[in-house]
């Protein structure tokens, strides 16, 4: 398998150009997938004595393994908190009452427990959580294209929080779409993909929405203390702006017919 998402994934950010230049002069472990072989061939390089273009090579070498080693950890954390889960429902813990009053939930503390070990705040701990268990199983395409140095984490983060609210169906139709050039694009440049592509399948419901809103608007008064009333409007935010220019004017007259120097 992970031959096979080589194949994929290898060279995706090259032409063919480039590529045979490459298989012509530069060393063989250019053309290493992520991992110990590629760990072990980059040990033995000297920077200082290499040329600028094999210095380029070294440095894309070095995020292939970079994104191997996230991958690596998002397949250990999403493994971690399903295995927690799992010991949960065989084994459900009594409620339990912190310091503070609060009930304690299972979820946080093992997010504690990964923070404690990688020196995270439990807040991104539990971001990199839910991150890891979406790559590991509605984005595995984007977990695939992580695995190969294809793709940093800031992508792979990027896609998931940007899919995170769609149906499965609809994030891996974005997903699909946004990896066709995602390892060639900037980190801005995928953002803007991604928005237009989850924009295709958000409209429909965004317009559904607001037809359920606008059948919602009213007019009322509220009654206040100390004989105060108010003036309660509901309405879409354009139709809301003019009655706020009316009602400024209104009070803007108003106020001219109680100055006694006009």
């Amino acid at each position: 398998m992970d031959e096979l998402e080589w194949q994929e994934w290898d060279g995706v950010e090259q032409d063919a150009a480039e590529r045979e230049m490459l298989r012509r002069e530069a060393p063989g472990w250019v053309f290493l997938p992520p991992g110990g072989a590629l760990a072990a061939a980059l040990e033995g390089t000297r920077p200082e004595a290499m040329s600028p273009m094999a210095l380029i090579e070294l440095m894309k070498a070095a995020d292939r393994l970079i994104g191997w080693g996230e991958a690596l950890k998002a397949g250990a954390m999403a493994s971690f908190v399903r295995q927690r889960r799992a010991e949960q429902r065989e084994s459900p813990r009594p409620a339990q009452i912190d310091s503070k009053g609060r009930p304690v939930d299972p979820e946080r503390s093992w997010h504690g427990e990964i923070a404690l070990a990688l020196g995270l705040s439990p807040n991104t701990v539990g971001r990199r959580v839910e991150t890891a268990l979406r790559l590991t199983s509605t984005l595995s395409a984007t977990y695939s294209g992580l695995r190969c140095g294809a793709l940093t984490w800031g992508k792979a983060l990027a896609i998931s929080e940007a899919t995170s609210a769609l149906p499965v169906d609809a994030a891996r139709a974005v997903e699909a779409h946004v990896l066709k050039r995602a390892a060639k694009q900037t980190h801005r440049n995928l953002l803007e993909s991604l928005r237009r592509q989850v924009a295709k399948h958000t409209t429909a419901k965004q317009a559904d929405e607001h037809r359920d809103a606008v059948a919602e608007r009213t007019c009322k008064i509220v009654s206040l203390p100390n004989g105060m009333a108010g003036l309660w409007i509901v309405h879409t935010a354009d139709k809301i702006q003019q009655m706020w220019v009316t009602i400024q004017a209104i009070a803007a007259l108003a106020k001219r017919g109680t100055n006694p120097n006009p």
